[in-house]
């Protein structure tokens, strides 16, 4: 899907294509710069207490950092307890009924703050935080690559 609007870019915009492919290549291009480097017990912490297992796929934290960079990109100002229910999951109690549960805090507020990092979100000034135009930047760009396999 193209936008109307055309201007840089052809008026391709992260809006305008298949959201999985982009946290795909925007996380592959986190990946590259090799400015994050995810902590080391990250390769065994779970994303939520209500999972039984850590991720399977080893990049799954630059997939994380893509995903919630996309998600500042469609809200305003977003803060870690958000994100936490955002990225929650339904627990598990055997024979119980299920409740959800949020997400790992950790997880998100070391993301969050390696985003910082790198200039692509900054703290708002009502609380929580918001994706600035470099990484905004960064989303469209992607985007445009993908628009140019399709």
């Amino acid at each position: 899907m193209v936008s109307a609007f055309k201007g840089k870019n052809n008026g391709t915009l992260a809006c305008d294509v298949h959201q999985g492919e982009l946290v795909k290549v925007v996380a592959q291009f986190i990946k590259k710069q090799g400015k994050v480097v995810a902590p080391a017990h990250f390769d065994f912490a779970k994303t939520s207490h209500g999972k039984e297992l850590p991720p399977s796929n080893p990049d799954w934290y630059y997939v994380r950092l893509a995903s919630l960079l996309r998600n500042l990109y469609y809200y305003k100002s977003t803060g870690v307890g958000k994100f936490r229910r955002v990225y929650g999951c339904r627990k598990n109690y055997g024979s119980s009924r299920e409740h959800s549960v949020k997400g790992n805090q950790g997880v998100i507020r070391k993301a969050l703050q390696q985003l910082e990092a790198l200039g692509y979100v900054e703290k708002h000034e009502d609380g929580g935080r918001k994706i600035t135009s470099g990484g905004k930047k960064v989303l469209d760009r992607m985007a445009v690559q993908i628009a140019k396999q399709q």
